[in-house]
């Protein structure tokens, strides 16, 4: 058996951590492991190996081997916890979802082990139910450097705060798709089911009692009527509802539209902001190029994206008004 690499801590039968991977220590992981989460940057001064991921794909192949990069210098990681709660969330799920892809035993490398540490920490939280104090008093007997790193600690808090929150709620989305023929508008109705608040995105206005009276019958508040632009094929629909949500009694809805766009609304939002509804969150993503002001709602758990006309099915909105660039466009979807 070659040597263990620098910074080598197992930790079970299905997980180590380590530092830079040798020679010797791409040797040693062939030999003991089924796959390997390769955290650096590949940078010049971020290299984790001799050839950084490709010595590890090369002896592991890309199905039993995952790069996800980790900067340490992005604001989720920083200790004035910077970022939003849609950053965090994003950077802990690729973590996630490329060890449950992998075989185990997996270890999990970096350039001095600090941030492996630091993802396996808040990956074994989250999928334990373990609380952040409970699992750092862990990480510290363990031996993990990233406890004398404040931002990192506060990350791996955040990520279990947010994802227990998410894993927490005992009752499922209320979700519609409706359909306005004339303009090809898809409509989207998301509601919690215990607060009964209510988001409708991208309503017409030749369909807007439709909705409306589906609100109703669902016995839904609408808080939130929200456009992902200013539609040039139709006329939305948020105005007639403010007047239905009068009409009938209700509290009145908050129009949302793109802050760049232009547009008059309630409320005019920017990337990271978040619509908050019940215990959902829908977070805002600037994804300009159909328009120069249109946004993407993303729902907090990432099972969910709404895109608007910038991205379709089987293609994207035109690029040749409204501020429209098809290299914006580009950039917006990959």
């Amino acid at each position: 058996m070659a040597a263990a690499p620098n910074g080598y801590i197992e930790i079970s039968n299905d997980f180590a951590i380590c530092g830079a991977l040798d020679d010797d220590g791409i040797i040693f992981m062939k030999q003991k492991f089924a796959g390997c989460l390769y955290l650096c940057n590949d940078s010049s001064s971020d290299v984790g190996t001799p050839n950084g991921y490709n010595s590890i794909q090369s002896v592991l192949g890309s199905e039993f081997s995952k790069h996800v990069a980790f900067d340490p210098n992005a604001p989720e990681y920083q200790s004035t916890c910077s970022a939003v709660p849609f950053q965090v969330l994003a950077s802990y799920s690729k973590y996630e979802e490329a060890i449950d892809s992998l075989p185990k035993p997996v270890l999990i490398c970096c350039k001095s082990g600090r941030r492996a540490g630091a993802v396996y920490t808040a990956y074994r939280a989250c999928n334990e139910g373990i609380s952040f104090p409970e699992i750092l008093e862990f990480a510290t007997s363990a031996g993990f450097t990233f406890t004398g790193s404040e931002g990192f600690k506060a990350w791996v808090a955040n990520s279990i705060s947010l994802v227990s929150a998410i894993r927490s709620r005992k009752h499922p989305l209320i979700f519609r798709q409706l359909f306005e023929a004339e303009s090809s508008t898809m409509t989207y109705l998301l509601a919690d089911p215990v607060s009964k608040e209510a988001v409708l995105i991208d309503p017409v206005l030749e369909t807007a009692e439709r909705d409306f009276n589906l609100v109703q019958e669902l016995g839904l508040s609408l808080k939130y009527v929200a456009n992902t632009h200013v539609h040039a094929d139709h006329i939305t629909g948020t105005g007639k509802l403010k007047q239905l949500c009068a009409a009938a009694g209700q509290p009145p809805c908050s129009s949302v539209i793109a802050a760049v766009s232009g547009a008059v609304a309630d409320f005019k939002v920017s990337e990271y902001d978040a619509l908050r509804f019940g215990s959902f969150t829908l977070f805002v993503l600037s994804t300009p190029g159909h328009t120069q002001g249109c946004l993407s709602f993303v729902l907090d758990d990432l099972s969910r994206v709404f895109t608007g006309d910038a991205l379709l099915i089987r293609g994207c909105g035109r690029t040749d008004f409204q501020g429209g660039s098809a290299a914006t466009l580009y950039r917006s979807v990959h």
